[in-house]
């Protein structure tokens, strides 16, 4: 009897969770995000006052692109660093690109005795 109870029991709660999960997957389509970062704060919050006079003193930064390029052989590879250079060379003439960046455009600044350095990040 007990082990009868404990069959029913467990295919109850399997029952249940696969309910749950099927109607939790259905409303998935429904799910929005938003990026608008001041529905976090209060309204008249000071640091929501703060962000506010940032963005409008220097624009907001959500107006980019980014572009991830993936080998499976690994990124450190004279010839593919160089067709990445080329593509980010040539997506700077594209209408309304004001800026691409690369890794083959990083550049690691150093301090020597003799003053500021700069030496290109992957060479």
């Amino acid at each position: 009897m007990n082990r009868l109870l404990h069959r029913r029991t467990s295919v109850l709660i399997l029952l249940l969770f696969c309910s749950l999960a099927f109607l939790s997957f259905r409303s998935l389509s429904n799910l929005k995000v938003t990026y608008d970062i001041e529905q976090f704060f209060p309204e008249e919050d000071e640091d929501l006052l703060f962000y506010r006079a940032f963005i409008k003193e220097f624009k907001a930064d959500d107006d980019f692109l980014l572009v991830a390029i993936r080998r499976s052989e690994g990124v450190f590879e004279a010839a593919f660093l160089q067709e990445v250079h080329q593509f980010s060379q040539s997506a700077k003439t594209l209408p309304f690109v004001l800026e691409a960046q690369s890794l083959s455009f990083l550049s690691n600044h150093y301090k020597t005795p003799f003053g500021l350095t700069s030496a290109p990040l992957v060479h």
